[in-house]
């Protein structure tokens, strides 16, 4: 019988990246935008407020692009908490751009966060 995994399956899937900043950290609360690959999953967070200078609207903002590695292999979309009872997007697109909406009344308040396989 053949296994499906090997040792080197094993040890990549096994892997911890760490947090690695994409944009920031701003302040002494460490807001911006940082992904992580763990156990074959990315997560990408984004903690933006006063520190971070970085205003999201309804017209949406561009943290940045993911390397390669991070990358989805289709877009993905989760709501996220924007500004008082904003409602609010967090994207990351196949090509790894990361952007961010705020429908409420805007601002430099935004938190979310994403997680999708490899």
């Amino acid at each position: 019988m053949v296994w499906p995994w090997s040792r080197d399956n094993l040890r990549s899937v096994l892997q911890d990246s760490g947090w690695i900043w994409l944009n920031g950290p701003y302040g002494s609360e460490k807001q911006g935008c940082c992904h992580r690959l763990k156990a074959g999953m990315v997560t990408v967070s984004v903690s933006l407020g006063g520190d971070s200078k970085i205003s999201v609207g309804s017209s949406g903002v561009r943290l940045g692009t993911l390397p390669a590695a991070y990358r989805p292999a289709s877009d993905q979309v989760t709501a996220a908490s924007g500004k008082g009872s904003g409602l609010g997007q967090l994207t990351v697109t196949s090509a790894g751009v990361v952007w961010v909406w705020n429908f409420g009344s805007g601002g430099v308040y935004f938190g979310g966060i994403i997680v999708y396989p490899l």
